[in-house]
């Protein structure tokens, strides 16, 4: 049986917006083209920093970037989507078993066929050996296993995401999450109809060679720092309107109103997905809303 990583669930949170055909409206708020804010003013005694992440990177892309590892030296507590324990995988793991019909039952033959041959080419596996898992949890584990055999970073051996929240354990900072594992289940699976994530696995197996071309792409964008056109992508997607709400914007607004809190009580190093700095919506402007000074560093 294939190994999962605890934190596997952050990757289809960044792919969600990776495919075609959204009926979202695209904002006309401008982003700027950076990953890192220093986050200052609105009576904060010390300034807090904000680092947007891409989940497939590792430790060693965060080592190679000196401006932000010195800021994160500076906060006391480290600020995650949630807190990656050894509790968060399991229970993700539990939440994607079906509770009826097999994949095979649920899955049309084309594409049942078309899963398992991929699956195989990319990992040796069976598509029977998943056959009591939801379309869903298929597509995150097809898109682990693409990152693993076309882009994978062999000296890293930590996402990044992971390695902050470890490595501030490790120094002795509390580590923060803003939401519950129970949360990311519900904006993962819970919304979503086994219905919906069959019609959602059978365009992401629809044209393999397109899938990896995306994701190189993405990664492209994201070391250059072009937030605003990784935001762009978002808005060319197969997902609809109040699905992006509940995966990114209902999330940023609890986000936003817990952080004051979090930084007036300790200076922060706040790590979450690049995407949700973007955009009018996104964390950047809310906090701008909220008050603060939030500046842009480029590396």
């Amino acid at each position: 049986m294939i190994s999962l990583h605890r934190s596997f669930f952050f990757l289809l949170l960044f792919w969600f917006f990776q495919q075609s055909d959204a009926s979202a409206q695209q904002t006309t708020y401008k982003t700027e083209k950076s990953v890192f804010y220093e986050i200052s003013g609105n009576g904060l005694r010390k300034s807090s920093w904000m680092f947007g992440t891409m989940h497939l990177l590792t430790q060693r892309y965060v080592d190679s970037l000196p401006l932000v590892m010195d800021r994160f030296n500076t906060c006391t507590q480290v600020v995650g989507e949630i807190v990656l324990d050894s509790n968060a995988a399991p229970k993700m793991l539990s939440a994607a078993l079906l509770k009826e019909k097999n994949l095979k039952d649920i899955l049309p033959e084309q594409v049942y066929l078309k899963t398992n041959d991929w699956l195989k080419e990319l990992s040796g596996y069976d598509l029977t050996l998943f056959n009591t898992i939801n379309p869903m949890f298929i597509q995150i584990s097809l898109l682990q296993m693409i990152q693993s055999t076309y882009y994978s970073d062999t000296s890293g051996s930590m996402l990044m995401d992971d390695y902050f929240q470890k490595r501030g354990a490790k120094e002795y900072k509390e580590v923060i999450g803003l939401e519950r594992i129970d949360d990311q289940i519900q904006a993962l699976f819970s919304q979503f109809s086994i219905d919906r994530q069959t019609e959602l696995l059978t365009e992401f197996v629809s044209d393999k060679n397109k899938r990896i071309r995306e994701l190189g792409e993405m990664t492209r964008l994201y070391r250059k720092q072009q937030l605003d056109d990784l935001e762009k992508l978002m808005y060319d997607k197969t997902y609809k309107e109040n699905e992006i709400n509940v995966l990114l914007y209902d999330r940023n607004q609890k986000w936003v109103e817990q952080l004051p809190t979090l930084m007036m009580r300790a200076p922060s190093f706040i790590a979450v997905g690049a995407l949700h700095l973007a955009g009018e919506r996104g964390l950047v402007n809310l906090l701008r809303q909220k008050g603060y000074t939030v500046t842009p560093y480029y590396f």
